[in-house]
């Protein structure tokens, strides 16, 4: 009798996922298991280029054709 338990188990295993697709049933969607996650973090913002202090202020059009 102790042979046949893995023939069994073998049988029962061997008979997960042979009912077709799985579909939910109508309605709202359950709620998750495992509670709902957390955000996204907003990524952070990209700062302006820092000035070239050795270029000097372009006030004139002389300093803008340097």
């Amino acid at each position: 009798m102790r042979h046949y338990i893995p023939l069994v188990a073998l049988a029962a295993l061997a008979a997960c996922g042979t009912r077709g697709n799985l579909t939910l049933p109508p309605g709202p969607a359950p709620a998750p298991i495992f509670g709902n996650p957390a955000p996204a973090k907003p990524l952070p913002k990209p700062q302006p280029p820092a000035a070239d202090a050795s270029r000097g202020d372009l006030n004139t059009a002389a300093d803008a054709a340097k």
